[in-house]
């Protein structure tokens, strides 16, 4: 089993797919919603662009199944590289 990495906010490169978790569940990228179910077309329509990481930016608050089905998503997609961002 893969675990997540985690990264503070210098390590993360500036060209990534960066998905947002709020503290009510919601998951945004690029400014608009697109729930747990866009996350695999998104990171996957992204990485035929260009191999990227993805950077997933969860509230502090946010459940670890939450992450957990937004990592599996983005890892069906085919990203190798998964990172986990929070706010201090």
């Amino acid at each position: 089993m893969q675990k997540p990495q985690v990264a503070s906010a210098q390590q993360l490169e500036k060209r990534s797919i960066l998905i947002a978790i709020t503290s009510e569940g919601q998951i945004f990228h690029g400014g608009q919603e697109i729930g747990l179910r866009g996350v695999r077309g998104v990171v996957k329509r992204l990485l035929k662009q260009e191999d990227m990481p993805v950077i997933v930016q969860a509230d502090r608050t946010v459940s670890i199944d939450l992450y957990a089905n937004v990592h599996d998503e983005a890892a069906l997609a085919g990203a190798k590289q998964i990172n986990l961002a929070t706010k201090k």
